[in-house]
């Protein structure tokens, strides 16, 4: 007991003492200007005011209080909040090159050690990026051969929710076909919907995205030192792995038998970037890929990768070839090449599959909405003719559905960045290395940008003609620099397979279950997913 009095003293001192610093900081912060925000506590900062797993509603609470441009503390972290349509915009549009850098999110760092397209920065980011992009566009992604592509998936998709016979199946049944086209881009070809490592690399996926969606997650990545107490992000790097190997098997393959005059997917286009850019070598006049079966995407050259011995869309203005080539060098290099298909593996899966269950089960909740998108579907197409992107032009009530899911769901709601410079924004002064969070749920629940917000309301997208309307506020894909690679193969999928399925089907809710019992609420992951639920899918005659 004598011992313990001096050692509780000496805690309580220390306390006191951190405290004392932590108010000293928060006092000196405000001396530079920095947007104003709730007073911190020690070492939890703010988020004591945080719903953990709907952290941007909590941050549009408090936006209520100190406005569009305002400092929370997510332990010991600064962070800057930019809330609502025109503080976004003028970050991520006005001042794109100060707000484009991400911060080391730790359970991302873990997984992509700061390479790949979505959490890296810099040089590095660009790189990668317009690489990704071009090769995007080369393998038809945006033209009609992409809509072919997904047009012969659509019929796998239909098969499949016709062999339900209208009784309940799974909304996440509703994966496989966006998953597929994904797939077929990263290697080469679509899978068959029993193959084993198409289902593994689902469930991988699935898995893993709701684990990050857990509080322990968030906890790690605000204490990222805690890391041996906690389970989810050792849960999550096990998991990442498994999908690594099969990736890697996948790049070795490719890196076995590649040809220039064959590449037929993204991981083809990868190893032959880095490939020509070590040089001649033995890898780049092999023999064609074997046939990868009566589905397999056509043959497809990239000439702005060889062509010119070095991709011209990864030159920066002020650089000469050799310059580039040593710079590229270390840029596509192996981490990099995983990181990369690893990116487009996750992302491209989990968002618009997603947003295409979310659609459907809005329809279940909304049946009226529902038989307005049928009578436009057979007014337009008809029973036996397949949709395409260009049809999105006469469907206008179909295409604001679509639009309002994807406004009213508000998927992703925020990814951070971070400043790469000091600056002034809004009156108020950032640091450089400053975590920022644009808020993408305030700008697509904006009060002052849609008339109910709240609702679940297509006519956000129509005049009073009942023609489409785009807005300026929808931005479910971000904007700027690092508004998402895939938002055109998205757009294009979303139309065609929503449109295509409620061309066959009517949608009902299980029996039993009533419109109005029909959960939408979200379940928070990675992305906002909506909660395990099944769906009836009637033939239409």
């Amino acid at each position: 007991m004598t011992a313990f009095v001096p050692l509780f003293i000496c805690g309580v001192c220390t306390l006191l003492l951190s405290a004392a610093l932590y108010i000293l900081k928060f006092f000196k912060q405000s001396a530079l200007n920095l947007p104003p925000g709730p007073f911190p506590l020690p070492v939890i900062g703010n988020l004591h005011l945080l719903d953990i797993r709907r952290q941007d509603k909590s941050l549009m609470k408090i936006s209520e209080k100190y406005g569009p441009v305002f400092t929370v503390h997510l332990g010991f972290q600064k962070v800057v909040v930019l809330t609502g349509y025109e503080a976004v915009k003028d970050a991520l549009l006005n001042t794109a090159d100060v707000f484009e850098d991400r911060p080391a999110i730790p359970i991302f760092y873990h997984i992509q050690h700061g390479n790949g397209v979505f959490f890296s920065s810099q040089e590095l980011w660009k790189t990668t990026r317009r690489f990704t992009i071009a090769t995007m566009r080369d393998l038809g992604m945006g033209k009609h051969l992409g809509e072919e592509r997904m047009v012969e998936e659509l019929h796998f998709l239909i098969e499949l929710i016709r062999s339900f016979k209208g009784g309940p199946f799974q909304l996440r049944f509703l994966n496989m076909a966006p998953t597929n086209i994904t797939f077929a881009i990263l290697f080469g070809r679509r899978f068959d919907y029993e193959d084993p490592t198409f289902l593994t690399l689902l469930r991988l996926i699935d898995e893993v995205m709701h684990l990050l969606g857990s509080p322990f997650l968030h906890l790690f990545n605000f204490y990222p030192f805690l890391g041996f107490l906690l389970k989810p992000h050792k849960m999550i790097l096990k998991k990442v792995e498994e999908v690594c190997v099969i990736l890697k098997e996948h790049i070795k393959e490719s890196k076995e038998s590649i040809n220039e005059n064959n590449l037929t997917s993204y991981i083809d286009a990868l190893v032959f970037k880095q490939e020509l850019l070590r040089g001649p070598g033995t890898h780049l006049n092999k023999p064609q890929l074997p046939d990868l079966g009566r589905h397999s995407p056509a043959p497809l050259n990239f000439p702005r990768i060889h062509k010119q011995g070095v991709d011209v869309l990864s030159r920066s203005d002020n650089q000469c070839p050799e310059q580039e080539q040593n710079k590229s060098n270390t840029l596509f290099h192996d981490a990099n090449i995983l990181a990369s298909a690893l990116d487009l593996l996750m992302a491209g899966t989990e968002t618009t599959s997603t947003t295409l269950q979310w659609a459907i089960l809005l329809l279940m909740k909304y049946p009226e909405i529902q038989k307005k998108v049928h009578a436009e579907i057979e007014r337009v197409l008809g029973p036996g003719c397949l949709p395409t992107f260009e049809d999105r032009k006469n469907m206008p009530f179909t295409n604001a559905v679509i639009h309002e899911v994807q406004r009213f769901v508000t998927l992703l709601p925020h990814v951070p960045r971070c400043t790469s410079v000091d600056t002034h924004f809004k009156g108020y002064f950032i640091p450089k290395g400053t975590t920022v969070i644009p808020l993408l749920t305030s700008v697509l629940l904006d009060k002052t940008q849609w008339e109910t917000p709240d609702e679940f309301n297509p006519n956000h997208f129509l005049d009073v003609d009942g023609n489409f309307v785009k807005k300026k506020a929808f931005l479910p894909f971000s904007t700027g620099r690092r508004s998402c690679i895939g938002e055109s193969l998205a757009t294009t999928e979303l139309f065609i397979f929503f449109t295509g399925l409620l061309q066959k089907f009517t949608f009902k809710p299980p029996p039993g279950v009533k419109e109005s019992e029909l959960d939408t609420t979200a379940e928070a992951g990675f992305t906002m997913r909506p909660h395990p639920q099944c769906a009836c899918a009637v033939l239409r005659q």
